[in-house]
């Protein structure tokens, strides 16, 4: 929780400790806990999630737009298929606390979450401190356009470095070279991201978005949305995707040929 409030803090999530104007209603804080595992069901972390409770706000006063794109599960599959034929890199990214990171337009207040004043060292509540409220100034889990606005933000950051949104799907950013070929792409799956390329680019890919995101580098795709990913040969290259309930459950294979990304993504 102390890790949850320290990241909120350095986000500058939280505005102003302010009286509730009259008329208006705070929305609830909660904490969700969550058990992370890997790909074979062991254990990595425990996780505390601070959200605010998006089912009080009102749409037209606290919320305009809630739809948030993100890639097409096909695409996904595609993404790995393409790695194996023409011979590229696929890396794994994370991004640290990705709500928490974008401004809010609305005026949005919520009541003070549980273990807040003992972050702050303050002590307890007192009568007068009782009716305050914290204003957020950027977007938290749980508000119903968190999802809306954090993928607006992402575009722009890609856009700005170069990739542009493929047409087909709004979740897959490519990036072309001076012969309008496709040499790299970004697949975006709520906060994961996979990053297609040659090892090279690869490594200026994620130099450029880490001056923007917070990220955990997640290395090569071992597991992703649910599937156990599994890559292997040198000069014959096999992908193996399934879950770690069932195993192995559908193989692709393919000669390994560089060359460029498919025109098809565009």
């Amino acid at each position: 929780m102390k890790e949850e409030l320290d990241a909120s803090g350095q986000h500058q999530v939280f505005g102003d400790f302010v009286e509730l104007p009259e008329g208006r209603k705070a929305s609830p804080s909660n904490w969700v806990y969550k058990i992370k595992r890997d790909g074979a069901g062991n254990v990595q972390r425990f996780k505390a999630r601070l959200v605010c409770g998006g089912n009080h706000q009102i749409k037209g006063i606290d919320y305009q737009a809630t739809y948030a794109l993100t890639a097409h599960l096909g695409h996904v599959t595609l993404a790995l298929a393409i790695t194996i034929k023409y011979d590229l890199e696929i890396h794994q990214m994370d991004v640290c606390m990705a709500f928490l990171g974008v401004d809010l337009e609305e005026e949005i207040n919520m009541h003070l979450p549980q273990g807040y004043l003992c972050w702050l060292q303050t002590g307890r509540l007192t009568k007068t401190s009782r009716k305050m409220v914290l204003r957020l100034r950027k977007s938290l889990y749980g508000l119903n356009q968190s999802s809306h606005i954090w993928y607006g933000t992402f575009e722009d950051s890609v856009i700005s470095i170069g990739f542009m949104a493929s047409r087909v799907d709004r979740g897959l950013f490519v990036l072309h070279n001076n012969d309008q070929d496709i040499v790299a792409a970004v697949v975006l799956y709520v906060d994961d991201r996979l990053i297609i390329a040659n090892q090279g680019l690869i490594g200026q890919i994620m130099d450029q978005m880490e001056k923007r995101f917070r990220m955990h580098d997640l290395g090569s795709v071992s597991f992703y949305l649910g599937m156990n990913i599994e890559c292997i040969g040198s000069i014959t290259r096999l992908i193996y995707i399934g879950t770690a309930t069932f195993g192995r459950s559908w193989r692709s294979s393919a000669w390994t040929s560089p060359g460029q990304l498919p025109h098809q993504w565009q």
